[in-house]
């Protein structure tokens, strides 16, 4: 189906208790209540969160994507840079033995010194770079990864306000009916590459390709890695972009 924006509005703002706050699409007659789709929330982001024995393969298919989709930990890259250290530092070694024999002048000695530490500073660079992006990723996974498998339960012990900006960390919109139904919830990334993962690997388990077909899950999950895929593959009913403009977040823009 079509995809419509809401709009948020406050009906009797001035009256005591702040009045009614609901979306809308302008010219029609479809309104809907925030409080609606207030109360499901929590029990859909318990829909999303991911189960504790499934956190080590989960983990172990990011891994292997990080390797295979964004080279970060590729071994022939880090390979390719610790050779041609250890390259240089062959060529030193064998310059220094023409230069005790007198073959080649210190000036010639001096010039060569600087160029292999100044070739030696980019690969060294290059490398650590490499090693340092791949921590950063892993990291900004695995602590997205611990979200997602406490999130129904963390969400209910959050206070308003943190409630909200958790929505807006994890949540790209929410997918509803003309009812205010939540059909479904799409994530931001990397909220929305974990979940995919997940789905990749409780739909092998219902092939019966086991747990252990990693390759595969990685296969399929690169695209959403490297594109921040929305959560999902369904076609779009109506979506409210952003929350709800109180309780749970003044001002935001929705669609329908």
């Amino acid at each position: 189906g079509r995809l419509t924006r809401l709009t948020s509005s406050t009906s009797n703002a001035s009256r005591p208790g702040g009045g009614t706050s609901y979306y809308c699409v302008t010219s029609s007659n479809i309104n809907i209540q925030c409080h609606i789709v207030d109360s499901q929330i929590a029990m859909e982001l318990l829909k999303i969160q991911i189960a504790p024995e499934l956190i080590p393969i989960i983990r172990k298919s990011f891994y292997e994507d990080l390797e295979y989709t964004l080279d970060l930990l590729a071994p022939s890259k880090q390979a390719d840079l610790e050779n041609k250290l250890k390259e240089i530092d062959y060529e030193e070694v064998r310059s220094l033995r023409l230069y005790a024999t007198g073959k080649i002048s210190e000036k010639v000695w001096d010039n060569m010194w600087l160029e292999w530490q100044s070739r030696r500073r980019s690969l060294q660079h290059a490398l650590d770079s490499l090693i340092a992006q791949s921590q950063d990723h892993i990291a900004n996974l695995d602590s997205a990864l611990t979200i997602i498998s406490k999130i129904g339960i963390l969400y209910k012990k959050l206070e308003r306000g943190s409630q909200k900006r958790l929505l807006r960390e994890m949540v790209r919109r929410v997918v509803v009916n003309s009812d205010g139904k939540i059909l479904w919830l799409e994530l931001h990334a990397p909220f929305a590459y974990l979940g995919h993962i997940r789905n990749s690997i409780e739909e092998c388990s219902k092939n019966n390709m086991g747990t252990k077909k990693t390759s595969y899950i990685t296969g399929q999950c690169s695209s959403y890695f490297s594109l921040g895929s929305p959560y999902g593959t369904r076609t779009r009913v109506s979506t409210l972009k952003g929350w709800h403009p109180r309780p749970l977040d003044e001002g935001a823009n929705t669609t329908i």
